[in-house]
């Protein structure tokens, strides 16, 4: 029983990374600008743990727009135009 429990948390990202890229998200990646134009129909009410997390870690540390929207585009994080939303609704909420 004990090395299925290791093994957990590393199941439970697998499974919550398989969830979002399930979700039809269309990008586009512009090289030169590096810009991303997502077109979603899903609430972000459906946004797994670990894409919001990743992604509002980086935008804590670096605010790098390019940086996140490479994530993006493999499948690992929510995009940065999502992370300013999410942002936004967190400060409106508190106050």
């Amino acid at each position: 029983m004990q090395h299925q429990t290791h093994n957990a948390p590393a199941a439970v990202m697998i499974a919550q990374l398989s969830v979002f890229n399930s979700v039809e998200h269309r990008k586009h990646d512009n090289q030169q600008q590096q810009t991303v134009a997502i077109d979603t129909h899903y609430s972000i009410k459906q946004e797994t743990p670990l894409s919001l997390y990743v992604n509002l870690a980086l935008y804590a540390t670096t605010h790098k727009r390019s940086l996140i929207n490479k994530l993006f585009i493999t499948g690992i994080c929510v995009s940065y135009d999502t992370v300013l939303f999410v942002t936004t609704a967190l400060e409106n909420g508190i106050r």
